[in-house]
């Protein structure tokens, strides 16, 4: 998967390490913003350039923060770090990939999870039990309102391009979660995508129910095609 590492240092020892597929310094200021209610400002940061294999990436820079420093928080929040020393590792190995090799890890990465989620749209559509199918159209026909309503805003490309089945990556994402979803929780599906003003937006409400998907794919044995353990993979 394409996008970003990062790593932020904050005036009470603490470092963020991370990655997103998406703007970096977005990542940078929500960390900070958040830093301050426990009292704590950004002293320095690092970004990436835009690379392959960013999950595996993040992966090796939390390996890294594990063993020259502790673990205080979560699994990317460390103290002790030297933090020049992790910026240079950042600057120096993950200064960017040629676009040529974006294009190729986007088109492998792209078409290896769409296929899984036809897998799942399919299967989920040839239910046998009535309750379960009304249950599926009406999530799936909500999700394609959504995409409607974004494609007026955002214009048609991206993770709203239709690929497999007829189905845009957003409607898979969306249909998914709206189907394993409560009625609150739909609601506040709807509500975030309602919210979105810009793809880095649309690219974050993704990410927050990408966990629906991949326990849907789980539950029903479809393996999702991308180890983020496996930088072959990825």
């Amino acid at each position: 998967m394409n996008g970003y590492v990062y790593a932020v240092l904050f005036s009470d020892n603490w470092v963020k390490v991370g990655m997103t597929q998406y703007a970096p310094i977005n990542r940078v200021n929500a960390h900070r913003a958040i830093s301050s209610l426990r009292g704590a400002g950004m002293v320095d940061y690092v970004l990436s350039g835009r690379i392959v294999n960013c999950r595996e990436a993040e992966n090796r820079l939390i390996n890294y923060c594990g063993q020259y420093g502790a673990a205080i928080y979560g699994r990317e929040w460390f103290s002790g770090i030297t933090f020049n020393d992790l910026k240079k590792i950042i600057k120096a190995d993950y200064a960017g990939n040629s676009a040529e090799e974006l294009k190729r890890s986007a088109a492998k990465y792209n078409a290896r999870r769409c296929s899984a989620l036809a897998s799942l749209v399919d299967r989920f559509s040839n239910k046998n039990q009535k309750q379960v199918d009304k249950e599926w159209l009406c999530s799936r026909d909500m999700a394609l309102s959504l995409e409607h309503y974004l494609v007026d805003m955002l214009g048609e490309g991206g993770c709203l391009k239709s690929r497999e089945n007829n189905f845009s990556m957003f409607a898979c994402f969306t249909s998914i979660s709206l189907f394993r979803s409560g009625w609150a929780r739909r609601v506040e599906i709807m509500d975030s995508v309602m919210s979105v003003e810009t793809e880095g937006d649309l690219g974050d409400f993704l990410y927050s129910i990408e966990s629906d998907v991949r326990n849907a794919l789980q539950e029903e044995g479809i393996k999702y095609p991308i180890d983020i353990n496996n930088p072959n993979e990825i």
